[in-house]
């Protein structure tokens, strides 16, 4: 199973954001949402979070970063 990591982080704000999503394509989509919608100052993270032989989601392919 993937699950997909999405960070942006709101500089004005100082606030880290988390979402964690099931579906590559809504995560693709929600990734350029934001894209466009944040402003300078912010960035924003797509990765990729797999499950290990231990059953424990880890770090995966960084799928996309941007910094605004």
């Amino acid at each position: 199973m993937k699950i997909y990591k999405l960070i942006w982080y709101l500089y004005t704000e100082d606030q880290l954001k988390e979402s964690l999503i099931t579906d590559k394509e809504v995560a693709e989509a929600r990734y350029q949402e934001l894209k466009k919608a944040l402003y300078r100052g912010c960035w924003l993270s797509l990765s990729e979070l797999v499950e290990n032989e231990d059953h424990v989601l880890v770090e995966g392919e960084g799928l996309h970063y941007n910094d605004i």
